[in-house]
């Protein structure tokens, strides 16, 4: 096996995309990782952005020790490449029975940058490989948003799902629920819309998440007052003050959250009242300031000469 491989190495590093394609599906183990390095190496001499970010992160087999930083929707990702028989292979490389065979394809599925490999490297995150898990995640990083909005529909309602437990696994330390947050905000109206969905959650954290979002937003996140004000009335109280205070950054943005905020402020539960009245004082404060910077802005009449 090993001589036939060696044989093969040469060849393997000279062929085109085809002849990568045909070594993939090789019986010799060595040839098929061999020929996954070749596709993402191909991609990479085509796209500087790929290159670039192959030389900072792809690495060895060695364990990686480090936390890889958390890519976000402003990062540059690489251009998608025009649809390629070569993806498909790679997809269907991911159930090799080699690790790193599979190891190798995520790297290449990352390099490709391909919207048919976000659901694929998705169920790759419960590999049985820690390491194969800690490249899909690379790799959904690198397709950008596309690839968060996915995960985000799949793992809000339930951040306690198997696929998430690669996270601690892979010694990435922020929370997913950091991550989400900062990622949504940089979003804007497509984050307006995943966090109002995520208000529904059954978690705790995914709502008070949620809520936080819609309140980075401020204004932005008027298109949620509906689904915020229907949260107040959640049973879970840290809920209920967490949408308090996202109506609050709202404000007048929308007509509807002043009615709101007045009803909750004659509410029975101390702590619903205190949060309305403070977020009420906001809303206020905030249209004052709005009308006190208009006028300044406003061109002054100029005073009437003497005669």
């Amino acid at each position: 096996v090993l001589r036939e491989a060696k044989a093969a190495l040469p060849r393997i590093a000279q062929t085109d995309e085809s002849g990568a394609i045909s070594y993939l599906e090789s019986k010799n183990v060595w040839i098929r990782r061999a020929a996954a390095s070749r596709l993402a190496a191909l991609r990479a001499e085509s796209d500087p952005v790929v290159a670039k970010g192959m030389t900072e992160s792809e690495g060895t087999d060695e364990e990686t020790t480090s936390d890889p930083p958390i890519a976000t929707p402003t990062a540059a990702p690489p251009k998608p490449s025009p649809p390629s028989p070569a993806v498909d292979a790679l997809i269907a490389a991911l159930s090799d029975d080699d690790w790193r065979v599979r190891l190798k394809v995520c790297v290449a599925l990352g390099a490709y940058a391909d919207q048919r490999a976000i659901e694929p490297l998705i169920d790759t995150l419960v590999d049985p490989d820690r390491k194969v898990r800690l490249w899909a995640w690379k790799a959904l990083r690198r397709l950008g948003e596309p690839a968060w909005m996915r995960m985000y529909e799949r793992f809000a309602p339930d951040p306690q799902r198997k696929e998430l437990s690669f996270i601690d696994e892979s010694g990435i330390k922020r929370n997913l629920q950091e991550m989400m947050r900062g990622n949504l905000v940089v979003l804007g109206k497509q984050g307006v819309s995943v966090a109002g969905q995520m208000l529904a959650s059954p978690s705790p954290e995914v709502r008070h998440t949620a809520a936080a979002i819609l309140a980075d937003l401020g204004a932005e996140a008027k298109d949620a007052t509906l689904a915020l004000i229907e949260t107040t009335k959640h049973e879970d109280l840290e809920t209920r003050l967490a949408a308090i205070r996202a109506l609050g950054k709202i404000g007048q943005a929308d007509p509807a959250v002043l009615p709101a905020l007045e009803q909750l402020s004659k509410d029975e539960n101390k702590r619903v009242l205190d949060e309305a009245k403070k977020a009420l004082t906001e809303v206020k404060n905030a249209s004052k300031k709005k009308a006190d910077d208009k006028k300044k802005a406003s061109p002054k009449k100029p005073a009437p000469k003497r005669k």
